[in-house]
């Protein structure tokens, strides 16, 4: 990748990638807009700007010199979160990051078989372009339960299962002055493989919902464009489907019924120990199967509120998040083989250890170890 060549493609998809406009990296650059527009038309910066640039951007110093060819045959609509309020420059630092994460996958997978992406063939040909009604979706989310061999109980590790079935999880890099916080999670097919990419600062029961809500996109909306998205209409319907999935996935009709007896917070944080699920999930759910009345459900809302509780549930900080798997073991067993050494995996990748690491949720200086320098010791000779 190190050469003295430049390509201007890389110093856009790196400043995309940290969530920068043009005239925000001019800022830090110390430099004028119009200096900063023609170097992503294809002007070489000078090399120490060129090193500043990368410094600014963290990527490594050659990262400009790649001329690589990175296409992708097949690639669907990305499904957001909160897309109506996420702005034009987050979502084209997700589009980069998700990038960046399937480059590692690639990698990876010339050496590691990963589960096949595992959704039953009555699920799979599901072909509905409209909308769905909730009875539909209930079956759905039952049907698949039974199929991938799941009870009624609570699911123990949603984030592994998710794996098991070929899913893979990417994670996204936290930058920090700056990172697109307003989106928990976003997912989208490439190549015919299913990707969920998460957040790891929020709780275990915000992220279980937020796999199970793209778990659902996965499943119901393989046709959604982005056209469809930028209707408002359209937009709430497809969201309000993905989360009446995650309720319904995640706390299934019969089991989670026969266990709300109390409209009491104290008996929902119970509920949300075994569960994994966030009150205000459960309450919407509670609700939607007759449970909880509306009056009963504004009520808790208004009662959390008071207790200041909305943001920051009970058990936020006890219920242990549910990390990823498959990129650990992926990286270990090829680190462990000699197929490639952490070196070669950076070139290859053309990112820095920790990027990679944030990315693949690997631990912390697994690719990228801080080397300390030797700290000298005297000793008394006399």
């Amino acid at each position: 990748m190190q050469g003295n060549k430049f390509n201007s493609e890389k110093l856009v998809e790196a400043r995309m990638a940290r969530g920068l406009t043009q005239a925000q990296l001019a800022k830090y650059l110390g430099i004028d807009r119009q200096s900063m527009y023609r170097y992503e038309k294809g002007t070489a910066p000078r090399p120490e700007l060129r090193e500043k640039i990368a410094d600014v951007l963290e990527v490594p110093s050659g990262f400009f010199s790649d001329y690589r060819n990175e296409y992708i045959e097949e690639q669907s609509t990305i499904h957001y979160r909160k897309y109506a309020s996420t702005k034009i420059i987050e979502r084209e630092q997700i589009k980069v990051q998700n990038h960046w994460v399937y480059k590692i996958y690639k990698l990876l997978s010339n050496y590691v078989a990963f589960p096949l992406f595992d959704l039953p063939g009555n699920i799979m040909k599901l072909t509905k372009e409209d909308f769905y009604t909730e009875d539909e979706i209930e079956i759905i989310a039952s049907t698949l339960r039974k199929e991938w061999n799941l009870s009624d109980e609570p699911i123990k590790n949603l984030a592994q299962l998710l794996e098991s079935k070929g899913i893979i999880i990417g994670n996204r890099i936290s930058y920090s002055d700056q990172t697109a916080k307003r989106v928990d999670a976003c997912s989208e097919l490439i190549e015919g493989r299913p990707f969920i990419f998460i957040e790891h600062d929020k709780s275990s029961a915000r992220l279980r919902f937020s796999l199970a809500h793209e778990l659902g996109h996965i499943i119901l909306h393989k046709y959604v464009t982005e056209h469809d998205l930028e209707d408002k209409k359209t937009y709430k319907k497809i969201e309000a489907e993905a989360f009446y999935f995650a309720g319904a996935f995640l706390l299934p009709s019969t089991s989670f019924a026969n266990e709300v007896w109390s409209t009491k917070l104290e008996h929902l944080v119970s509920l949300k120990k075994r569960w994994r699920v966030s009150i205000q999930a459960m309450i919407m759910r509670a609700n939607k199967l007759g449970l909880y009345s509306h009056e009963q459900k504004e009520n808790l809302i208004i009662s959390m509120g008071r207790k200041k509780i909305r943001t920051n549930e009970p058990l936020d900080d006890i219920i242990p998040i549910e990390h990823p798997v498959l990129f650990k073991q992926a990286f270990s067993l090829i680190l462990k083989s000699g197929k490639e050494t952490i070196s070669s995996i950076k070139w290859k990748i053309g990112l820095n250890g920790d990027k990679i690491e944030m990315l693949s949720s690997l631990p912390l200086e697994m690719l990228e170890k801080k080397i300390e320098e030797p700290i000298p010791h005297l000793r008394l000779v006399k």
